[in-house]
């Protein structure tokens, strides 16, 4: 990293280049958009790529889209994102020109649906389930599910950038200049005013429009009551290049522009319109500034010719700290060739619970100004222990620097998971102090000590081992002799003692361990360290037989740990050991499950082998361990978050008692930074997972093999995906059919759903009797119904071919048919699902009121309905024609009813004669059943 110039204040270069032309003939990056750590922009010849920004200083490949159904996806050009669902405008494509694009995991982008826009489709803001889509003649308005159009404005004119914000539709028309139309009706506007130049993009902040115009500038337009006219505030002409978008970072607009003469991309004004800085290209000229996004504290900006580019904003305010400040120092060491360095805070440590502490401290360190590597200290204290005398430890570099800094960043509190707790633009700022030593000396490394408790005929004797930077092999100070009638010892070089110290980072070949008689080590506190006897290393208790034993004995290896965190939900573990006090992660939301009662708590504490939910407002973390190379775990029947071990290890790995109590094929974990969990077959260092067991046992993980039997997966004959939405939350089922399946749970074909993330809401499940009592993966045999439980207002879409079928959902009063790629809407309740192939594989061509069964009957009357229109009801009659219960039929298809033989409010019918009564708006039919009890 390079430290940022000017004191307080922005870079004044690129962070990084992306070249989106990788692997493609031209680069043409158009539009851009930011989601959960990725920036996706669209390449204009080539589709469109996801990019990691993660570590905005090295952006790397995350994947592509290059075409659809095997033609190219070009020209690409405007995006809008919605959720985990990103909605691309494709001009003059041939055919399909409008794309809605999975995005759940950027690392693999798919093709969820394409649709045909009259005219060349050039940006798009898709709001309140309607994408607004300006195109070369104006502005469309369609209903995404089912797609249909809603409304339009056609006035010849090309609108190139369209936001929705409210009751109103905002629009830069090329020609025309920006136009608000009121999103109920969009034809004619509610106010219009005419530009000079060009309106190529448009930025609202509060009351205000930004619009950059081109050759004729930039604009700041007051759309406060588009009702009664917008006026323009300022109009800056001279901006040495032509504005060709425009984006907001807090109330600064930042500027990119078309061909600079002096070369620059970005301009950063004030709401005021007074320029404050200004970020050159690199290499001029051939750079045109297309879209920009604000992440954080950098701007991505897409570039025509060079691809995208990340750029650290900072503060442009020199004389105030707010939530955008950059601190740093000057160069703070004296001597060169330091190693080890120390760090704490003093003073009054400001709590983040009791007011904002939002200075994230770093050391910097190098061997060159220009090339310095960095890694945080605050908000992750990780402060090293004092030595056993007092003095402070230093944590070793592991290697010599010549150049140390400090370096400061104060960013906004991300209140996801806690909205009230702060609002951290009006809060008062409160910083802590810190203090930094640095040595070139090893005797500054920590000291640690372990001891060995080992139980000799009715005699204990305790063996401790010292392992310090200062030590020498041999006896020194602080070595402790053993006495004649000490029934274990050390043994070193003919010396023995009870208490032997050995250098911290030089072993000690020699070293043996002398026993009088048959004995057993009873207990031992290695505090990380690690003892072999006879080559077995001392992890529990062991026998020993009299004799002299050959002995290592090693110091702690203390690793660095980086926690590679998205912003957003982090499903982590922690891969070593920690300091009991140490705070790992700069953030307030991080929880652990409790699987005895099922929800979320707020972790206090946290330890290796768990599994916990972080949400992160920053993309990297980091700690200081000692590595574990085994663990055992107690399960509770049901869902478990854990962790893995240092290493990574195969699902061979692990191994349960009693044998074979967890499902292999249910193990997940976390898309970083999303809301989507996939299946693993690895257990990796720092990601947590979710681990299903059938009944409580203990998981052990080793890095050797554990003997997990695998199950083996069965695969049902049809299978048709569920995606449940309501606003951004998602979630996926399925159901299935198989030959060998049973109403029961099914291993190696059910798959029971995992808790959805903390504060989610869950929209829905499959139920069965069994641990947990929800399924994600529900099979059955053919001809079988199934059980789903809604908990909150949600659409449901049936995601597979329609040639599949399709499924009727039948609720207390309703029943509704959908078939591939139709939708529903859904209230909270229980409903029974029936899928017949047979029955589905056509939309009945006319209404029919089949067969009610068995009649006479006792308790259940069933009725299948052929529904060729869109709606209809089905009445149950008395013998008096009066109403007893109503159902309520929605959607083309088959409907299977059951009448209970009760009213709607629930009271119970006598014997006697009813009628079964069909009505729609074409057909009405009629059966006669008799009720017997």
């Amino acid at each position: 990293m390079k430290l940022p110039s000017g004191g307080i204040g922005p870079a004044s270069e690129w962070a990084d280049v992306f070249d989106v032309a990788a692997g493609w003939p031209t680069g043409e990056a158009i539009g851009l958009e930011y989601s959960n750590g990725y920036v996706i922009a669209s390449n204009q010849s080539h589709g469109i790529v996801s990019i990691d920004v993660g570590t905005p200083t090295d952006m790397t490949f995350g994947d592509e889209i290059t075409d659809y159904s095997g033609s190219a996806l070009t020209p690409a050009l405007g995006m809008d994102i919605d959720g985990t669902d990103l909605y691309l405008c494709c001009a003059g494509r041939a055919s399909e020109n409008f794309f809605q694009v999975d995005i759940s995991n950027p690392t693999s982008m798919s093709v969820s649906n394409a649709w045909n826009v009259p005219y060349q489709t050039y940006n798009v803001d898709v709001s309140g389930g309607y994408a607004y889509i300006g195109h070369s003649d104006g502005v469309y308005k369609y209903q995404i599910s089912p797609w249909t159009l809603s409304d339009s404005l056609i006035d010849g004119e090309e609108s190139y950038s369209i936001i929705v914000d409210g009751s109103y539709v905002y629009v830069a028309h090329w020609n025309l200049g920006l136009y608000v139309l009121d999103v109920t009706d969009l034809d004619p506007p509610v106010a219009t005013i005419g530009l000079a130049g060009k309106a190529n993009d448009i930025a609202k902040n509060g009351d205000y429009i930004y619009v950059a115009a081109g050759s004729g500038g930039l604009y700041k337009i007051d759309v406060s009551d588009p009702g009664t006219g917008i006026d323009s505030v300022w109009h800056q002409d001279t901006i040495n290049g032509y504005p060709n978008s425009v984006s907001m970072y807090g109330d600064y607009v930042v500027v990119g522009l078309l061909e600079s003469p002096s070369g620059q991309d970005l301009r950063i004004y004030s709401e005021a319109g007074n320029l404050v800085h200004v970020c050159p290209s690199s290499p001029p000229p051939t750079h045109i500034g297309q879209e920009t996004v604000v992440a954080g504290n950098y701007v991505f900006m897409s570039d025509y010719f060079e691809g995208v580019k990340a750029w650290h904003v900072g503060d442009f305010n020199m004389d105030s700290l707010n939530q955008t400040t950059i601190l740093h120092s000057n160069k703070i060491n004296e001597i060169e060739d330091f190693q080890y360095v120390h760090w704490e805070s003093y003073g009054e440590v400001a709590d983040s619970t009791t007011v904002l502490d939002t200075a994230y401290f770093y050391i910097v360190y190098g061997n060159s100004v220009d090339n310095l590597d960095t890694f945080r200290i605050m908000h992750n204290p990780l402060d090293p222990p004092d030595n056993i005398d007092g003095s402070p430890g230093y944590h070793n570099l592991l290697n010599q620097y010549d150049y140390l800094y400090w370096f400061g960043e104060i960013s906004s509190h991300i209140d996801v998971a806690f909205p009230h707790w702060h609002d951290s633009t009006d809060t008062a700022w409160s910083i802590d102090s810190i203090k930094i030593l640095y040595s070139g000396s090893p005797a500054a490394l920590l000291r640690t000590a372990g001891s060995v408790e080992i139980e000799v005929g009715e005699l204990i004797a305790e063996l401790s081992v010292i392992f310090d930077e200062g030590a020498e092999i041999g006896t020194d100070s602080l070595d402790v002799p053993s006495l004649p009638d000490d029934p274990a010892r050390w043994l070193l070089d003919g010396n023995e003692y009870r208490t032997i110290s050995l250098p911290y980072n030089e072993p000690a070949f020699g070293l043996q361990l002398v026993i009088d008689d048959t004995a057993r080590v009873t207990s031992m506190s290695l505090n990380g360290a690690t003892v072999y006897i006879d080559g077995r290393a001392v992890y529990d208790e062991m026998s020993i037989s009299a004799g002299t034993h050959p002995t290592y004995a090693g110091p702690p290896w203390v690793y660095r740990y980086p926690m590679p965190l998205k912003i957003g939900w982090n499903m982590i573990s922690l891969p070593g050991t920690v300091p009991a006090n140490a705070e790992l992660f700069p953030t307030d939301q991080i929880f652990s499950y409790n699987p005895v009662v099922g929800s979320y708590v707020i972790a206090e504490d946290l330890m290796p082998g768990r599994g916990y939910f972080c949400f992160a407002n920053e993309n990297y973390a980091f700690y200081d361990g000692v590595s574990i190379e085994r663990m055992n775990l107690v399960l509770e029947e049901g869902w478990n978050l854990v962790g893995g071990i240092s290493e990574t290890v195969s699902l061979d790995a692990l191994s349960t008692s009693p044998a074979d109590a967890i499902l292999p094929y249910c193990i997940f974990s976390l898309v970083p930074g999303s809301y989507a969990y996939y299946p693993v077959d690895v257990l990796e260092p720092r990601l947590g997972y979710w681990i299903f067991a059938l009944t409580p046992c203990t998981l052990s993980i080793n890095d050797g093999y554990g003997g997990l039997k695998k199950t083996k997966r069965q695969k049902a004959q049809t299978k048709m995906p569920l995606e449940l939405w309501s606003g951004t939350v998602r979630q996926t089922l399925a159901l299935g059919i198989a030959e060998k399946s049973t109403a029961d749970f099914d291993i190696g074909l059910d798959e029971p759903m995992p808790p959805v993330l903390p504060l989610q809401p869950i929209l829905g499940y499959f139920s069965f009797d069994g641990p947990g009592g929800k399924l994600m993966t529900d099979v059955r045999p053919e001809g079988d119904q199934w059980h789903l439980v809604i908990l909150e207002p949600t659409n449901l879409m049936l995601k597979s071919d329609y040639r599949l079928g399709g499924i009727c959902i039948m609720g207390d009063n309703t029943s509704v048919s959908i078939f591939g790629m139709q939708s529903t809407e859904l209230q909270p309740g229980k409903y029974r699902l029936l899928w017949q192939e047979s029955q589905f594989t056509a939309i009945p061509t006319r209404t029919v009121l089949k067969n009610a069964f068995p009649n006479p009957f006792n308790a259940t009357l069933e009725v299948d309905v052929e529904l060729a229109e869109d709606n209809g009801e089905l009445e149950i009659l008395d013998i008096l024609g009066r109403s007893v219960c109503m159902f309520e039929l929605s959607g083309k298809g088959v409907h299977h009813i059951k009448w209970n033989a009760q009213t709607s409010s629930g009271k119970e019918m006598p014997s006697g004669v009813y009628f079964v009564s069909l009505r729609t708006d074409e057909t009405t039919a009629k059966r006669r059943v008799l009720l017997v009890k």
